[in-house]
């Protein structure tokens, strides 16, 4: 009779009904692009350590009374976002939209693809400044110098273009991890998204620990105390490299993607656009 009762009523433990089954494969389908962006929260972690440091070396003079601190030029990636995010829903979504005729403009995995692209140019970018800064310094015979006479804010185009690489790269993955989460899970694709910051910052501390004890020399290797003797330019080059290999499995990993749901949905409250029908398939 036990075993009747037992063949009646399984545990749960040990059979799983089907919608379990299917949110594990929404999970498992998740992790490479979840792996894949981890890459970009390594680059972005340079902001607060690399590039101010770079900073710190520079010329900070506003003026013959006021000196910019060094900690403060972050403040231009948020200046930039707050000025490139309007645009973006103003004029960007509306003029992609009527390309691809989806909804958002771009896809969700598109707009972080796009973000990847600018993080990779934005650290490439760092790379060719501090290969500046270094010639500045070795004409002006300051390498035993704290301070290089070229001004801080040569380090705007790689501030900035970081600034609209989070207007992509980060709202798509905020979008991305909630939206592709089971719906009995949305807490879990919000820590997916957190996770990738912590474990990116994680594996960018690994790296400049690695490359630190592998290049040592007595000038210091490529990050040493003394920036100016040091080839940081090498550093952002690796991480130029290895960003732009992250994106291009990003890429592979987006083209296998199956999204959640393959919804039908209106172009924009019910109203057909010229030339394109009033209702598009679109998974996203």
């Amino acid at each position: 009779m036990g075993r009747m009762n037992a063949a009646y009523n399984p545990s749960p433990w040990q059979v799983c009904t089907v919608t379990q089954v299917e949110e594990v494969k929404l999970l498992v389908r998740m992790l490479p692009i979840w792996w894949t962006n981890l890459m970009f929260s390594a680059v972005f972690a340079q902001v607060g350590t690399l590039f101010l440091n770079q900073g710190t070396t520079m010329d900070r003079h506003m003026g013959p009374n006021f000196e910019i601190p060094a900690a403060s030029m972050p403040l231009f990636i948020t200046a930039t976002i707050c000025v490139f995010l309007p645009l973006y829903d103003k004029f960007f979504v509306p003029f992609m939209r009527s390309l691809t005729g989806d909804v958002r403009g771009l896809t969700l995995l598109q707009r972080i693809g796009v973000g990847q692209i600018l993080s990779t140019l934005s650290i490439a970018v760092a790379a060719i400044v501090e290969m500046r800064r270094l010639k500045v310094a070795r004409a002006n015979g300051a390498l035993n110098s704290d301070q290089v006479p070229m001004s801080i804010f040569w380090l705007l185009p790689q501030y900035m273009l970081t600034g609209i690489c989070e207007v992509f790269i980060s709202v798509g993955q905020m979008e991305f991890f909630l939206d592709q989460a089971p719906d009995s899970m949305r807490s879990l694709g919000n820590a997916l998204y957190l996770s990738t910051v912590a474990v990116g910052s994680f594996v960018s501390s690994l790296l400049v620990s690695i490359v630190t004890e592998l290049t040592y020399d007595s000038n210091g290797g490529w990050i040493g105390n003394n920036l100016n003797q040091s080839h940081m330019d090498y550093f952002y080059w690796l991480l130029t490299i290895l960003s732009f290999t992250n994106t291009v499995l990003f890429v592979w990993c987006a083209r296998w993607y199956t999204y959640k749901s393959a919804a039908v949905r209106p172009m924009c409250a019910g109203t057909a656009m010229p030339g394109r029908p009033a209702m598009v398939i679109n998974p996203v």
